[in-house]
């Protein structure tokens, strides 16, 4: 059966990407190009299992999370050294099986799953811990991404009071919760997938990333299945939707599966689709504008009315494929994998804060 799952996702993968690569050359051409202004060097990059976000903290230093090493390092502003500030382990002020990063002001969470349970921490900017809470329901894994199978409890927005999830397990897109884990709200309705008859592929195509604007609007970009974003004014109510769309993700819009190969995962007591998603990261900037990492090295960026204004193309060692964006305090572009900054235009410079 293993043997079985692994082929079949590696051939879903594969006919992505060959399909991908047939238009690349055209596509590259009506990107904008962006080169990084810088790159972590090798002796810092190097501590890394895998570096899963990067971000700028409110003194200048940079959080980094290693996903896979379970751990939480600062990087000094020139990226010349790293300082190891939260470890791994089960107890409090410590990560076990992380799955998302954020930070907001003067802290920073992680959301992790000791015993297969989820958890939400939070910690002041020095890693000293201010708290920890288990959302109202067990979000079962949903998205595939690389080797992380990810739960609701993957996609995280911190703000500066209170904590924002993915939960369609809910019946609700988004959950917010108090920084003591109180639950303030959920809103959201979860869209037709199609799938409504297995409510295990209905709940993993309503999975995305909850995103938070300037103006107490959220976005909300689904990861999976058909490419979209709503954006919810603050009081919860949608102001609109958008189809995510463009010649970069035609490739994958003609092999979007309508069955999924199945694995017992997470402690789950049965076998769950494993979806493969077509966003993987969003970021929202200060004029509104919302940022988009696709799962082919591509960025859309969207105006605050919903309209696609710009398509990008990210360039460090090679083309970027982004697992996280942020922004530091200069308007910079920070980019993982690898741990890179962009110089953007100063239209669409965004303040600090990403999503995983």
């Amino acid at each position: 059966m293993n043997a079985l799952l692994a082929s079949l996702l590696v051939a879903i993968g594969a006919l992505v990407a060959s399909s991908a690569a047939s238009s690349a050359h055209q596509i590259e051409s009506r990107a904008q190009r962006l080169v990084a202004a810088r790159a972590l060097p090798p002796h810092v990059a190097g501590r890394f299992r895998e570096l899963a976000n990067l971000q700028e903290g409110p003194d200048g230093s940079y959080y980094a999370f290693d996903r896979r090493s379970h751990t939480v390092h600062r990087i000094d502003a020139a990226w010349t050294s790293a300082t190891l500030i939260v470890d791994i382990g089960q107890k409090p002020g410590e990560i076990l099986q992380p799955s998302a990063f954020d930070s907001a002001g003067e802290m920073f969470a992680v959301s992790d799953a000791p015993f297969g349970m989820d958890r939400i921490q939070v910690f002041f900017r020095d890693a000293t811990a201010m708290g920890a809470f288990q959302p109202q329901v067990r979000s079962l894994p949903r998205i595939t991404m690389g080797s992380t199978v990810m739960n609701g409890a993957g996609s995280l927005e911190l703000t500066r009071d209170s904590v924002l999830l993915s939960e369609p397990d809910t019946g609700w897109l988004v959950s917010e919760y108090g920084l003591d884990g109180k639950p303030l709200r959920h809103f959201g309705r979860l869209r037709s997938t199609g799938h409504e008859n297995d409510n295990d592929v209905h709940i993993g195509l309503n999975t995305g990333i909850p995103v938070a604007a300037g103006d107490g609007a959220v976005w909300f970009v689904f990861q999976a299945g058909v490419p979209m974003l709503r954006k919810y004014n603050r009081a919860g109510e949608l102001i609109f939707e958008r189809h995510i769309e463009g010649v970069e993700l035609d490739p994958v819009i003609r092999v979007l599966p309508s069955r999924w190969p199945r694995k017992r995962t997470g402690g789950v007591d049965r076998e769950l689709p494993l979806i493969i998603p077509n966003v993987q990261a969003a970021a929202v900037a200060p004029d509104g504008s919302l940022w988009i990492g696709l799962s082919l090295p591509y960025v859309y960026v969207f105006d605050a009315a919903g309209d696609k204004t710009r398509v990008v193309s990210l360039h460090g060692a090679g083309m970027i494929r982004a697992t996280s964006l942020a922004f530091s305090r200069k308007g910079r572009l920070i980019v993982t994998p690898g741990g890179y900054e962009f110089d953007v235009p100063a239209k669409n410079r965004a303040a600090p804060g990403m999503t995983p």
